[in-house]
């Protein structure tokens, strides 16, 4: 294919740039200058750039700007070095000057800046100041979605998504925050996905965003729901009872939210308090009996083991228990 042998931009007054190519002959000068805007994506900003001129095999064309862009490199650990650059060639000897936060810094090509979150930076050409390259900056405080929205359900499937606005694009990693205060990799990419969500994955989560210019994070907390699981009942004192004595009897599950309780005697509903261990004050011997307790939330239910309570009599001469 047929190369453009020149190129270059030159600016005209403070609103138009001019993009001036000379091409072999063997070419048409439109298809040259389409090859140009694709090869160096000039100017992505002007979609109204118009051929002014044609004078044997050099076309002239007129847009608003010059495509600057700012590069980062890091010669050094903790600071970073800004070149200023335009996507076309700029005619004659062109003096840059920057910008942090929209003020006036300092002129140059190159800008050395310590790595600090919060600055923005851009830079143009002296005398066109109103044409600034698009801005570089750190992160801002990323935001977090949970999808779908609304309480979370064990075995549903759940998607955090983390996004923030940087320049360039910051890279994104997902931690699980443990008890202690640890971080427990997770995943790499602006998307936590769990496609079957369990009661273990309750907890605080941290998606950290980072690129060349800084970081920033941010905290979210799940909450699983789920039914009742590890029911068991207990009496304390337990074994044979003596009549007379004090017994209670508690049940416990695991669930989430906490489960009501339902007391049962011989397969018998009894009407107790739904969430409170359930004492007898002086075990009597119509007490004696098989128990068990329902535990149940919203999200499902469950029944414990049986539990025989034996009552021993207290003995009276003449008087059979």
């Amino acid at each position: 294919m047929p190369q453009l042998c020149k190129a270059h931009c030159v600016y005209l007054d403070k609103q138009e740039v001019l993009l001036e190519l000379t091409v072999p002959w063997e070419d048409r000068l439109e298809e040259a200058f389409e090859r140009k805007l694709s090869k160096d994506s000039f100017p992505s900003k002007n979609e109204g750039l118009q051929q002014s001129m044609v004078t044997g095999r050099k076309a002239r064309y007129r847009g608003g700007d010059p495509d600057l862009q700012v590069k980062v490199s890091f010669p050094y650990p903790t600071k970073a070095k800004l070149e200023c650059h335009s996507m076309c060639g700029l005619a004659g000897d062109p003096h840059y000057i920057w910008f942090r936060n929209g003020q006036y810094v300092l002129q140059g090509m190159n800008y050395w800046i310590y790595i600090q979150s919060g600055y923005s930076y851009s830079c143009a050409v002296e005398g066109y100041e109103h044409q600034h390259s698009p801005l570089v900056y750190a992160p801002k405080t990323p935001s977090v979605t949970v999808s779908p929205s609304g309480e979370i359900e064990e075995g549903s499937s759940v998607t955090l998504s983390c996004s923030s606005d940087a320049n360039p694009a910051a890279n994104y990693t997902w931690f699980k925050v443990n008890r202690d205060g640890s971080s427990r990799f997770m995943n790499q990419g602006q998307q936590l996905i769990f496609r079957w969500i369990l009661s273990s994955d309750s907890g605080r989560y941290r998606c950290d965003t980072q690129n060349k210019l800084g970081d920033k994070c941010f905290f979210i907390s799940i909450n699983v729901k789920y039914g009742p699981k590890h029911i068991s009942v207990l009496s304390s004192p337990s074994g044979e009872i003596e009549e007379g004595s004090s017994v209670t009897l508690s049940c416990s599950s695991d669930a989430n939210p906490a489960a009501e309780y339902t007391w049962f005697k011989n397969n018998q509903s009894l009407l107790w308090e739904p969430s409170q261990p359930h004492t007898f004050p002086s075990v009597r011997p119509e007490d004696r009996g098989t128990y068990r307790c329902q535990a149940e939330n919203k999200y499902g239910l469950l029944r414990s083991n049986l539990l025989f309570m034996d009552v021993k009599c207290e003995l009276n001469i003449g008087l059979i228990c």
